[in-house]
C-alpha cells in the first residue's frame, strides 16, 4: 500500500467526523449503491466476500502450510514488528509461504538496503538485507516463492520491466544464513507493468500479480499474468505479460481503489486478493476469493 499514514490518519477522520458522506450514496442509489465495478477475470470467478480492517489484511496474504493443514497469513498496514520499527522500517508488503516458512519485505523510503524476514515453522526468524544495486529501488512490494522452494521473485514500484530472482532465504543453500543476500537474476518482462503490488505462483512457470494501472485520473485495479518457459533457476529469464482483466471495485465510497497481495492454493484452488477501498472508506479491505470458471 502506497498510501501512507498522513492520508491513512485523515481518512479515519473523515470516516468518524462526517459518517452522512457514506451513508447519503445508497439513499440515492438504492439496493446497487455498492456496486461500483464487478470484477472482470478472463477464466475466473468469485466465490466469496468479506470485509476487514485495513490494518489487519491491507497489505497482503500468504497460505502457511501447518500440521493441521492449512491456514491465511495476513499482513495490515503499519504490522512490522517493533524490532524491525526501532531500526526504521516502516513499510511491510505482500507475504509468501513455503514448506511452513513465512517470508516478509520491509522497507523504509530513501534506503540504500531493503530487508526480507524469514520465519520458521516454529516462530523463529532471520533476517536477510539486500544493498541496492544501481537502477534498484528502495520499494519492497511483495515477494513470491517458487512452487520448489529454491527461488524468491521480488518486485519494486511504479513503472517495472523486470523483477528481482533471490535464493529463497533458509531453504536455499545460498541463502541458508541470515545476513547480506545477493541478487541471482532478473525476470525480463516483455513490456512494462504498472504499480505491481502482490504476485503469487499460480505454477511453476506462472505468476498472477495485481497491479494498479493508471486510467487517465486514478488507477483500476487489475490482474496480470506473467508466464515463462522452464523452469527458474536464479538464472535471468524472459517472461511475457498479459492483462487477465479488472479485479472488484465495490464500496459505497466512491474514487480510487487500490489492489494488494493476493495469493493462489492449490491445494485449494482459490486464488486470495485484497483490495482496498477510497477514501472515506480507506480504513476497510475487501478480501476477495476466486476459483477457476470450468472450461
Amino acid at each position: 500500500m502506497r498510501l501512507r499514514w498522513g492520508a491513512i490518519c485523515a481518512a479515519a477522520f473523515v470516516a468518524l467526523t462526517v459518517p452522512a458522506v457514506a451513508a447519503a450514496q445508497p439513499a440515492q442509489q438504492g439496493p446497487q449503491a455498492e456496486m461500483n465495478a464487478e470484477a472482470a477475470l478472463e477464466g475466473w470467478q468469485q466465490t466469496a466476500v468479506r470485509q476487514d480492517s485495513v490494518f489487519t489484511v491491507g497489505e497482503g496474504v500468504a497460505t502457511r502450510k501447518t500440521a493441521a493443514g492449512s491456514e491465511l497469513v495476513f499482513r495490515g498496514v503499519g504490522q512490522v514488528p517493533a524490532d524491525l520499527a526501532d531500526k526504521g522500517w516502516n513499510h511491510v508488503g505482500d507475504p509468501d509461504s513455503a514448506q511452513g516458512y513465512l517470508f516478509d519485505a520491509y522497507e523504509q523510503s530513501g534506503r540504500s538496503t531493503k530487508l526480507f524476514r524469514a520465519t520458521d515453522p516454529a516462530g523463529a526468524t532471520a533476517d536477510f538485507v539486500y544493498t541496492l544495486e544501481p537502477g534498484a529501488r528502495f520499494n519492497n512490494s511483495w515477494v513470491a516463492v517458487t512452487p520448489d522452494g529454491q527461488w524468491m521473485l521480488n518486485g519494486e514500484w511504479d513503472r517495472m520491466s523486470r523483477f528481482l530472482i533471490f535464493p529463497t532465504p533458509l531453504l536455499n543453500t545460498a541463502a541458508a544464513q541470515p545476513g547480506p543476500i545477493t541478487r541471482s537474476g532478473y525476470l525480463n518482462l516483455d513490456k512494462p507493468v504498472q504499480n505491481v503490488q502482490g504476485c503469487t505462483f499460480f505454477d511453476a512457470t506462472t505468476l498472477l500479480c495485481t497491479s494498479d494501472v493508471p486510467n487517465g485520473g486514478g488507477t483500476t485495479p487489475t490482474l496480470l499474468e506473467v508466464s515463462w518457459s522452464g523452469v527458474l533457476d536464479g538464472k535471468d529469464k524472459s517472461a511475457m505479460v498479459r492483462s487477465v482483466g479488472t479485479l472488484p471495485q465495490l464500496s459505497v465510497c466512491h474514487g480510487t481503489f487500490e489492489s494488494e497481495g493476493l495469493d493462489y492454493d492449490p491445494a485449494s484452488g482459490n486464488l486470495t486478493v485484497v483490495v482496498n477501498k477510497p477514501i472515506p472508506c480507506k480504513m476497510q479491505s475487501s478480501v476477495y476469493t476466486f476459483t477457476r470458471k470450468n472450461s
